[in-house]
């Protein structure tokens, strides 16, 4: 089975005077070394999601997050025209109407995968649903593929405990990986992972964006590629 990787890139390309043209740079550098899909978060209401997720409305690590619909609607457009798959994380219930029509499967990050009505949310869409796992099984009625999540950012490799990824059932299994190796999505894959997702970034993104320390710089991104490819039997 071909491995799906996803390239996330978060929130990285937020940064400069033209942010799309970041995003782009960064759609075409996981086109370029064979990423599945690439993603990025998004969220209309900075203010609500620091309430459901710290119980208060200081909204202003959120604010990054939050840019016009617009601009997803830019940023589908161009993945379709290079040819690889749109994805996007929401973090309020709302949204997840919004980015429905965009999206051929959802993915919940992990600081929500605990919360089984946000989840239960995405069903009537009728979507595949990938969600990051960091506090062990669920009980989600709706059918879901797990990825093996530790939240730590980034993740030192000796809390990454790849083992775990075995103790989910069934061929739906995978790595959100916080590492900054190029080879632990290879390991995963030997642990039998068939989805893994690794966070990329440009090199000119600056090193106070929160997604910078866990994400690899697109050209090491492509090593990390390689080494999935070759543990999956690719050439």
């Amino acid at each position: 089975m071909a491995t799906f990787v996803i390239a996330e890139c978060a929130s990285t390309w937020r940064f400069g005077d033209d942010h799309l043209s970041n995003a782009y740079r960064l759609i075409s550098a996981a086109k370029a070394c064979a990423a599945s899909a690439l993603k990025v978060q998004w969220c209309s209401d900075p203010a609500a999601m620091a309430t459901r997720r710290h119980g208060k409305v200081e909204e202003v690590e959120f604010q990054i997050l939050a840019y016009p619909f617009e601009w997803l609607l830019k940023l589908k457009a161009e993945c379709d025209r290079v040819g690889i798959e749109f994805m996007c994380t929401v973090f309020i219930a709302k949204d997840i109407a919004t980015i429905a029509p965009l999206v051929k499967r959802f993915k919940v990050a992990s600081a929500e995968s605990s919360d089984a009505e946000f989840i239960d949310a995405h069903a009537k869409f009728s979507k595949p649903l990938i969600i990051s796992n960091a506090f062990g099984s669920q009980a989600i009625r709706y059918e879901h593929m797990n990825l093996h999540c530790v939240c730590a950012y980034p993740t030192p490799i000796e809390q990454l405990n790849l083992s775990r990824i075995e103790m989910y059932e069934g061929n739906l299994i995978g790595l959100s990986d916080h590492t900054t190796s190029v080879l632990t999505g290879a390991l995963a894959v030997a642990r039998g992972a068939t989805v893994i997702e690794k966070h990329i970034r440009l090199e000119k993104t600056p090193n106070d964006n929160p997604d910078f320390e866990h994400s690899l710089v697109v050209d090491d991104f492509v090593c990390d590629l390689q080494g999935q490819w070759n543990c999956d039997g690719h050439n």
